[in-house]
């Protein structure tokens, strides 16, 4: 199978498209990466239900997100992006955080206690500076850089991946005593598997592993 088949690209028209799209991927194990594109066509009003149906699902997703930024970013963006796993955003956009409480920067998986955080604005080069964004692109290259990143991405153990993810998740949001734990359930499963036999077996053999997510 051809690893582009791992990979599902969306370009959101709106707030209840996207609610769609994560909805109908939520149920497919196929899928190893999701690719969600934004631009300057978006506009979108506060819609509180779908707002927390949206980041649910996203803040849930255990299949690797890479969100490409080409607008600005106000409060609905900006909560996208802090749920993101990975985020690619244009040079020349601007962070516009007005209206959003310190409480919510903390949503999310990329936790921000920066006061440059609480300012009215700043542009690509801070959000990166703070670990907002992962890579500044441009504008005639950035589905480029994000169809790249998520073929290296795609070609990677998805178990181990989504095993990774939601070790993080977990030990974000319990003791580290219990985040360890959890950490050896999931490799101890990881070692069952025969991903993990391929991986070994490549290595042993000096050839690129094919992975099935079994």
């Amino acid at each position: 199978m051809n690893s582009n088949t791992f990979i599902k690209n969306h370009k959101v028209k709106s707030k209840k498209d996207l609610l769609n799209f994560l909805k109908s991927v939520s149920k497919d194990a196929n899928i190893r990466v999701l690719t969600i594109s934004f631009d300057e066509e978006n506009t979108f009003e506060n819609e509180n239900d779908l707002d927390k149906q949206i980041f649910s699902y996203l803040e849930n997703l255990t299949t690797p997100v890479i969100t490409t930024i080409n607008q600005d970013v106000s409060e609905f963006l900006l909560k996208i992006v802090l749920l993101s796993h990975i985020c690619i955003a244009v040079d020349s956009i601007n962070f516009d955080v007005k209206g959003v409480k310190k409480q919510e920067l903390a949503l999310g998986k990329k936790t921000q206690e920066n006061p440059k955080l609480l300012q009215k604005t700043f542009n690509a080069e801070t959000a990166y500076s703070l670990g907002l964004i992962n890579q500044i692109s441009t504008s005639e290259t950035i589905e480029k850089d994000a169809s790249e990143m998520a073929e290296k991405i795609s070609k990677l153990a998805p178990i181990a991946i989504s095993s990774c993810l939601k070790a993080i998740d977990y030990g974000l949001k319990n003791d580290l005593e219990d985040g360890l734990r959890f950490e050896t359930e999931l490799f101890s499963k990881i070692f069952g598997t025969k991903d993990m036999r391929e991986g070994t077996s490549a290595f042993l053999e000096k050839r690129k592993p094919y992975f099935q997510g079994k």
